[in-house]
């Protein structure tokens, strides 16, 4: 089955292109952030 949401949770712009494949595909996006 397709995936409803995707979650971006990896450090660095190495999510970047996955994430925008998933806006393109109108999927619901959560992004993590990791303050250092």
């Amino acid at each position: 089955p397709d995936a409803e949401i995707v979650v971006n949770a990896v450090v660095g712009s190495v999510g970047l292109l996955p994430t925008l494949r998933a806006i393109e595909a109108k999927k619901t996006i959560g992004i993590a952030n990791k303050e250092t």
